[in-house]
């Protein structure tokens, strides 16, 4: 007989779609090449995937923090996976296991309209896309205007059911 119910992971896909996309694999590598991405997040992995017969790219994927760990993010082409327009939709995910997951589930049962509001914090505290221009020392500069715009955009989103 079952005691109880726990959660043991859950994932929050954020997509953007169209030709503007702000946050990508590309982005990450870009902003951390010239010393301009500041994290909590203590490693960045990029997977550049090919196809084996043609050696064609078919993409490139970026976790930021490491998979073993309780959160993570993860970046991808998700037209790609679905075969559909690549470089028309892109996602990110953060994945939430153990404690993060059960404080994003008390998140969503209180009220599913501070989803947002969790999840822009959430990242916004853990990953930093900084401006070039400013004080020498990289963390005390402000956030790039594309990156504060998007995550304010992200606090005011809601739970998407489809």
């Amino acid at each position: 007989m079952a005691t109880s119910f726990r959660f043991k992971r859950l994932d929050v896909a954020v997509d953007e779609r169209g030709s503007s996309i702000r946050l990508k694999p590309k982005t990450v590598q870009n902003y951390l090449s010239k010393g301009l991405l500041t994290s909590r997040l203590q490693s960045v992995r990029f997977i550049n995937e090919r196809k084996i017969s043609s050696g064609i790219d078919t993409g490139v994927s970026c976790y930021l923090g490491k998979r073993a760990n309780d959160a993570h993010v993860f970046i991808y082409d998700k037209g790609l996976e679905q075969q559909q327009v690549v470089g028309q939709w892109y996602r990110v995910e953060l994945r939430f296991k153990n404690n993060y997951c059960n404080q994003l589930v008390a998140v969503l049962l209180s009220d599913d309209t501070s989803l947002g509001k969790y999840v822009a914090d959430w990242l916004g505290a853990r990953v930093q896309f900084r401006s070039p221009i400013g004080v020498s020392e990289i963390r005390r500069r402000g956030l790039v205007a594309w990156y504060a715009r998007y995550l304010k955009e992200l606090s005011k989103q809601g739970l998407d059911f489809y």
